[in-house]
């Protein structure tokens, strides 16, 4: 009885389908018989109808279809570690960690046999011992133990908790924001025609969406709700008294160590599998594909749309008479105003022909923003001849870059042959500087050298002079110059003074 319900229940439910799909049809159906009745009783109507039909008239239906394929060994992989690792944060594995130190006996804590031990063999830090044989040690051996939390097993827990946030985190915001899928069909009509000596444009675009779900039925949100449960539950471990041990402690690195409690621990062995998955996986998880078509109206169909136009260009025929609502009029004085932006321009010579081109990159972003995302970088006929207005912006764009890289091709060569003529000039200026410098030396030894030959061809005669004119004197007269000191007589006779005199009065004129 409970299958024949359903059946039912199933049956019933198509019908319902059925009905409603019919009811829309039956709808267009009598919009086509009094579209048709409007052209075969009224001769505009018709005149019109022709008239649009005989123009450029472009009709194109593409369907969109979108569909995902969702990775699920990356979310399996998670969900069956998570127990593993909430087991092992509330009970990790710990190591005793034993320490010593002499400390005086009122700051010991905890007295072993080793403690007596080391005191036998340390006389030194023995006090006293009484009559009986008691002793009272000044310093003694204490033992500390505490608990070891930061061993590399549990490092490498707190490390694949850390790289989970991450790895997790990213993925949801990513499927959050782009996982919904969306089929979705278009319908665009665009007409160019001359109605009564006037130019009419029609261009009308109609866009039906609907969601729907992936190639195994499920819609995204089952996906998102489990990955969501598990960023939750990784952020839950991050604030646990576990990982407040390993605030300050450095993140280990792949390939891990197979020490023992990893190879023989199960929880441990599979949250070292989980952190060599992650560290190995760089997908994002999910694939999309993307089906469009493009069908081609046939002439019924396109017979019908051209009758719709009839009515777009009719809802324009307004009353002139009925009073306007609301009437705006204002008059723009444009100015040019000069502002910082200006050095965004390049430009060619002012006396040619002058040509602005805006240079900077944002200039170009906002414009290629203005462009609808249907722009492709090789499209097909149809997608030209639907998006022909973008596709020509498009293409306005790219001139306009190329032309801006001609423009500063040009100028940087232009800058380079100034800044080379320019150098070329300094060169030429130097060397003739140069040459100068070196004729007036060359000029200026010359006449040193013409001087002192000069000079010593005076000498050379004054000393010939003196030879001829020089006469022997008589023994009185040589006992009378005795009587005058030695160096007078020396100074008015010797010949080779007054060419060294000679010399001295030639360097003060040099000088």
């Amino acid at each position: 009885m409970r299958m024949k319900k359903i059946s039912g229940n199933n049956k019933e439910t198509k019908r319902a389908k059925k009905a409603q799909f019919v009811h829309y049809e039956r709808i267009n159906k009598k919009a086509q018989r009094k579209i048709e009745s409007l052209l075969n009783h009224d001769k505009n109507a018709l005149a019109i109808f022709k008239q649009i039909s005989a123009g450029h008239n472009t009709y194109v239906r593409a369907t969109r279809k979108e569909d995902s394929y969702f990775d699920m060994s990356w979310i399996k992989n998670i969900e069956d570690t998570l127990p593993h690792l909430e087991k092992i944060i509330e009970h990790p594995k710990i190591t005793t960690k034993t320490t010593t130190s002499v400390v005086p006996l009122e700051l010991s804590k905890k007295i072993n046999s080793e403690s007596v031990q080391h005191l036998a063999s340390h006389s030194q830090y023995v006090k006293s011992v009484d009559k009986d044989g008691n002793v009272i040690p000044e310093r003694i051996l204490n033992i500390f133990t505490e608990d070891e939390f930061v061993t590399y097993e549990n490092r490498m827990i707190a490390t694949l908790i850390r790289h989970l946030i991450i790895f997790i985190g990213k993925r949801y915001e990513y499927l959050s924001k782009n996982s919904e899928l969306v089929n979705n069909e278009t319908l665009y009509v665009k007409s160019i025609s001359n109605v009564n000596n006037c130019k009419l444009e029609i261009e009308t675009k109609i866009k039906f969406s609907r969601n729907t779900v992936d190639r195994d039925g499920n819609d995204i949100k089952s996906y998102l709700t489990r990955v969501e449960y598990m960023k939750n539950l990784v952020n839950t471990f991050n604030h646990t008294e576990f990982m407040s041990n390993f605030t300050k402690i450095r993140d280990v690195r792949s390939p891990l160590l197979r020490t023992n409690i990893i190879r023989k621990n199960p929880d441990y062995r599979a949250c070292a599998q989980l952190f060599t998955f992650i560290n190995s996986y760089n997908k994002i998880g999910i694939n999309f594909t993307v089906h469009e078509d493009f069908k081609k109206m046939s002439s019924e169909e396109e017979k019908y749309l051209g009758s719709l136009n009839v009515l777009n260009f009719l809802s324009m025929n307004c009353d002139p008479s009925i009073e306007a609502i609301n009437v705006k009029e204002k008059t723009y004085t444009p100015k040019v105003m000069t502002t910082a932006d200006d050095g965004l321009f390049y430009f060619e010579n002012y006396k040619d022909n002058p040509v602005f081109i805006r240079a900077d990159d944002k200039y170009f972003e906002e414009l290629e923003k203005l462009i609808t995302p249907e722009v492709k970088a090789k499209p097909s006929k149809e997608e030209l001849e639907v998006y022909k207005e973008n596709y020509k912006k498009k293409k306005e764009i790219e001139a306009q870059k190329q032309a801006l890289l001609l423009l500063k091709k040009r100028k940087e060569k232009a800058e380079k042959d100034r800044l080379k003529a320019e150098a070329h000039q300094d060169k030429v200026a130097a060397e003739a500087k140069r040459k100068a410098e070196e004729e007036l030396k060359e000029a200026q030894r010359k006449a040193e050298e013409e001087m002192l030959a000069k000079v010593r061809e005076n000498i050379v005669h004054e000393a010939k002079k003196d030879k001829e004119d020089y006469v022997p004197e008589t023994p009185k007269v040589l006992k009378e110059e005795a009587k005058t000191p030695i160096a007078t007589a020396n100074q008015e006779t010797n010949p080779t003074k007054k060419v060294e005199l000679e010399e001295n009065k030639v360097e003060e004129i040099k000088k």
